[in-house]
């Protein structure tokens, strides 16, 4: 499935509903049942590269949070605070792009850190976006340039992590 979206994505740069149908893919919703949604299947075209983004990602809280200890696929910040790492490249959408985020819903977890990719072709982090447990949705969040939710969660940098664990 992700080899047929792939070769899609390279003819026209951009995924639709659509152009899926016109490709003889399997729907959209297809791809919701597999992978959550279009959009996180489409992620998945970039597994490296997000990946990349993570180790950097674990690398720098190092040097914000102290200690970091690695556990199942979270991390726990200082003994105090768990954190899942979610790095998404943006997908395009007309002549703008967004970025899919979707909260950890986990107890466990107690905020979910989005890192926000610029284009998927090598590592640069744009920003980040802190979504917490209270935030109460388990639906999908579509980040844009332009986003409330990028005014009231985002940072441009990883030091307020420390005012969280303190």
């Amino acid at each position: 499935m992700l080899d047929q979206l792939r070769s899609v994505f390279d003819d026209q740069r951009f995924l639709r509903p659509s152009l899926l149908r016109a490709a003889d893919l399997p729907s959209a919703a297809c791809y919701g049942n597999r992978f959550g949604s279009l959009d996180f299947a489409f992620q998945q075209l970039f597994g490296s590269l997000r990946n990349e983004a993570r180790r950097a990602v674990e690398s720098q809280l190092v040097d914000v949070a102290g200690e970091v200890l690695p556990y199942a696929d979270f991390l726990v910040l200082d003994r105090k605070l768990t954190l899942s790492v979610q790095p998404v490249v943006p997908t395009p959408h007309g002549y703008a792009a967004y970025w899919p985020l979707r909260r950890d819903g986990r107890s466990a977890i107690d905020v979910t850190l989005g890192v926000l990719l610029a284009e998927p072709v090598q590592l640069e982090i744009l920003g980040y976006v802190l979504l917490p447990r209270w935030l109460e949705t388990d639906r999908s969040l579509r980040v844009f340039c332009s986003s409330e939710s990028l005014e009231l969660f985002g940072h441009r940098s990883l030091d307020f992590l420390t005012s969280l664990i303190e």
